[in-house]
């Protein structure tokens, strides 16, 4: 699979850097290196034994694809077709900048082909190529067997549903300004789905598009985020009940933040090293709250937050351990028991790690006061009813894994928004080679059991289900027996 996405960031630079340098461009330096590149995407040499002519562009259907396996039951796909067009404006600039007018002219078919195929299949700007059963104003993914515009692949947000047909908007973004009217209807919709212009995400995107067909619009001059700035908001009470969004701190000391592909978007608090920390400012737990869960994700070996009221270094009330997760945007929801507490409080989350890397991100978090457990020790994704048994929970999903005997342990996964047609099962016992089985359904839960297993064997594993009629990969998780 080739990703679009990342070339058309490189393919982007390179002319800029040759324009003013032309000895960084000629083949003795970089040149060679760039123009493998192309290559790799858009091949423009029917004879070059490397690469199929053209390689991601179908001159069928007139664009790109993101992925070229066809593994999915609907064919290939392609999400954003605005960072295809950025890799091809990258083109027409590398050819232009170094008098190649083969790669230059290469750049141009891709660029016009495609902002045709745009407005056709994508934007449908004159109303005749969707569906009638397809009611949005945009495609957010054209498949080989469907067209899908209510989600992307990490959220159903509006904003980015919209914006991953727009960004990243350059001078090569003119294509968009074609048609006035349609950009005119996308924008409404947009509001309309978002529920008015209190953006989450990507603000800045949105005011750039919608100044295409009315650049007078002055009703965002006071929507904008101050996610990032050390000074609190006016309104600073935080209802300890609902998620508090790590990126709403109301002050910090060390961190950063960063667009999150969580399933809720907006941003995520990142950067955090040990002994960094948030404050939030007035956070109210009413009558009593027992327990705190955070939305984390991290690469590392992570850290632990501390919970405490008041100060940095003030009460400790728990602590939420940052696991491994297998990737600083594949987020789990850890929980933890706390020390009961009541009324108003200055919360500071402290982060501590025994490591000098960076321990992880956090989405958000929240409380609750819950009765009847005569467990203590639930922490992490370890909701456990016995010692044999953990629970991961994720936005959309369970994992229970419990530990049947000395062989064989059994992995359930439990959809939690909406039923799954299917869901398959990806495992590696001890690094050796990976397996791919459909779990069997049991009512609402899909089960596998593995047998063979050993004390101390390691497993790897995730899994592929389907959510909205999209077949969506969890982040790879671990057992050991």
């Amino acid at each position: 699979m080739i990703i679009i996405s990342i070339m058309d960031i490189i393919l982007k630079l390179q002319p800029e850097i040759a324009r003013v340098d032309e000895e960084w461009a000629s083949d003795e330096q970089w040149g060679q290196m760039v123009e493998l590149l192309i290559r790799g995407i858009a091949n423009w040499d029917r004879n070059d034994i490397s690469f199929p002519f053209l390689r991601n562009f179908d001159m069928y259907a007139g664009h790109t694809w993101a992925s070229g396996h066809a593994n999915f039951l609907d064919g290939n796909n392609n999400e954003s077709s605005s960072e295809a067009m950025n890799a091809w404006a990258g083109i027409i600039l590398w050819g232009e900048a170094t008098d190649n007018k083969e790669l230059r002219d290469l750049g141009i078919y891709l660029f016009t082909t495609e902002m045709n195929a745009i407005n056709e299949y994508w934007f449908d700007v004159t109303g005749e190529n969707h569906h009638e059963d397809f009611t949005r104003e945009t495609a957010s993914m054209i498949w080989g067997a469907k067209t899908v515009g209510d989600a992307v692949w990490w959220t159903a947000n509006p904003e980015e549903v919209h914006g991953i047909n727009w960004l990243p908007i350059t001078g090569a973004s003119l294509y968009l300004t074609q048609y006035p009217e349609y950009t005119k209807r996308d924008y409404e919709a947009l509001v309309s789905e978002n529920g008015g212009t209190d953006w989450d995400v990507w603000e800045d995107l949105i005011w750039m598009y919608r100044a295409i067909e009315n650049p007078d619009d002055d009703s965002g001059d006071d929507s904008g985020d101050d996610s990032g700035d050390d000074s609190s908001d006016t309104e600073s009470d935080f209802d300890a009940f609902e998620k508090i969004q790590a990126e709403d701190y109301s002050s910090m000391g060390g961190i950063q933040t960063e667009t999150t592909s969580d399933n809720d978007g907006g941003l995520n608090v990142g950067w955090i090293e040990s002994g960094d920390y948030l404050v939030f400012e007035d956070v109210d737990f009413g009558s009593g709250s027992n327990k705190v869960e955070a939305r984390v994700a991290t690469e590392t070996t992570g850290g632990t937050i501390e919970f405490r009221l008041d100060s940095v270094d003030g009460e400790l009330i728990g602590t939420v351990d940052i696991t491994n997760t297998g990737g600083w945007q594949n987020w789990i929801t850890n929980s933890a028991d706390i020390t009961s507490m009541l009324g108003i409080h200055d919360l500071y989350l402290v982060f501590i790690a025994e490591s000098t890397n960076a321990i992880g991100n956090i989405n958000w978090f929240m409380f609750s006061n819950e009765t009847g457990s005569d467990d203590d020790s639930n922490e992490g994704d370890d909701s456990n009813n016995n010692d044999d048994t953990t629970i991961i929970t994720a936005d959309d999903y369970t994992i229970e894994m419990l530990s049947n005997d000395s062989s064989s342990a059994t992995f359930i996964f439990t959809p939690t928004i909406e039923a799954s047609s299917f869901v398959d099962f990806h495992y590696i016992v001890n690094d050796q080679g990976q397996q791919n089985v459909r779990a069997t359904q049991n009512g609402e839960k899909w089960e596998y059991t593995v047998t063979g297993l050993q004390e101390g064997d390691s497993l790897d594993f995730f899994y592929t289900y389907e959510k909205q009629g999209l077949a969506y990969d969890s982040p790879w998780y671990e057992y050991t027996h």
